[in-house]
């Protein structure tokens, strides 16, 4: 029985030696050793204008060798491996590991421009491996992006405390140029004395989309008359608004308990003319309820 095992534990070893480890060293000489291969990705890519470019290349048996982007004709190139090498803050190289033997290094180009049209090229340095071509065309429009804005913000406040909106506008290829605040169908200006020193307007970019203004419009200590319509209105004329109420939490209270008493029930008052009857008929009755009591007492 011993040896039977041992047999089998031999037989095991040798095979693992004979076969696994030398197709573990093939693996590894055709990883480092084959002839990278390209495969297929998208080769024509259309942008607008702005928009950002993904450049795909995907290549087999890379093994220890460099990626490199260029753009037809220049010679000096944009990404080397996982460095980018332009000058440009939007260039860069994205480097993704699919498999043992395939990776993909994409070249993205964002805020695109019509300058950036043209043919790129993907190669292997140190290989006999033509170079992959992908061609980019950036349209001359932007995408088709509507004129948005949004308002949020507070809209129940109690006196004294805090009023705080935001407005949101976005444009079609840029930013509005400024939005302007109305209150009640004016123009809100921080230089107003109605204001002073409560009022703060704050006007932001976001770096992302790029496209939109955010003004912010903060009330300190609201008053009574802070009530009311809250208009923004961007530089390129889109509207929106918000109702603010400001509420006075004492007479509210006053108003809840005496709402929650119940209720009485009125007399009417009677009219001068009643009352005359009604004091004529109770001397009459008088009158007759003594003659009967003298009446009585005689006999």
């Amino acid at each position: 029985m011993k040896s039977s095992l041992c047999w089998i534990y031999w037989i095991i070893k040798w095979s693992f030696i004979l076969l696994v480890i030398p197709f573990a060293q093939g693996l590894n000489y055709i990883r480092h050793h084959a002839r990278p291969i390209f495969l297929s990705t998208p080769q024509n890519i259309t942008v607008h204008l702005g928009q950002t470019a993904h450049l795909k290349c995907k290549i087999k048996y890379l093994g220890t060798k460099t990626v490199q982007w260029r753009k037809i004709p220049n010679n000096y190139p944009l990404t080397i491996g996982g460095l980018p090498f332009s000058p440009r803050e939007e260039i860069s190289i994205n480097h993704r590991e699919m498999d043992d033997m395939v990776s993909q290094w994409t070249l993205v180009i964002k805020g695109t421009s019509t300058a950036d049209t043209g043919s790129y090229e993907c190669k292997v340095s140190a290989s006999e491996t033509l170079p992959y071509i992908v061609h980019l065309n950036v349209l001359d429009i932007p995408a088709d992006i509507e004129k948005t804005i949004k308002l949020e913000g507070t809209e129940f406040v109690s006196v004294n405390q805090m009023i705080n909106l935001t407005c949101n506008a976005t444009g079609v290829d840029r930013a509005p140029e400024h939005i302007d605040w109305f209150h009640n169908g004016h123009i809100v200006h921080q230089s107003d004395p109605k204001w002073q020193n409560r009022l703060k307007i704050v006007m932001f970019q976001p770096q992302v989309p790029g496209r939109s203004l955010i003004s912010q419009l903060i009330i300190d200590l609201s008053r009574s008359t802070d009530q009311g319509n809250y208009v923004c209105r961007s530089s390129e004329k889109k509207t929106t608004s918000l109702n603010v109420h400001v509420l006075n939490a004492e007479k509210d209270n006053i108003k809840k308990r005496f709402d929650n008493e119940p209720s009485r029930t009125s007399i009417p008052d009677e009219s001068p003319q009643e009352n005359r009857e009604s004091h004529a008929a109770h001397l009459t009755t008088n009158c007759v309820l003594l003659f009967l009591s003298a009446l009585l007492a005689v006999r």
